[in-house]
């Protein structure tokens, strides 16, 4: 849906009617903080569906019109960086806990 709206923004924006360019021209203005991001949000929320994969996300993105090389590498950063953030948060909340169950036993 927002990749039929984007280009119909984009098709308007070269329109011989000066008030339809000029209205796309503001419309592309509003929107373009929001597609630069829209790709990262749903492609990280795409990856981390079991059923849905990168596969899915490797063949959206040149449909979207994003430069795909770029793109996607900033996925795969944003998804190696997710996991490392995971996985240290995970240590920590697994030594805590065994620090908790040690504590435990030597208070009885």
């Amino acid at each position: 849906m927002c990749g039929k709206f984007k280009k119909n923004v984009e098709d308007e924006l070269v329109s011989e009617d000066p008030l339809l360019a000029n209205m796309a021209r503001e419309m592309e203005k509003k929107f373009s903080k929001y597609w630069k991001n829209y790709t990262l949000v749903i492609s990280l929320a795409a990856i981390l569906v079991p059923r849905l994969k990168l596969q899915i996300v490797q063949y959206l993105l040149p449909k979207l019109g994003i430069l795909y090389e770029n793109k996607w590498m900033e996925i795969l950063a944003e998804m190696n960086q997710l996991f490392k953030e995971y996985e240290n948060h995970s240590r920590i909340l697994s030594r805590s806990s065994v620090v908790d169950r040690e504590g435990d036993e030597s208070a009885r």
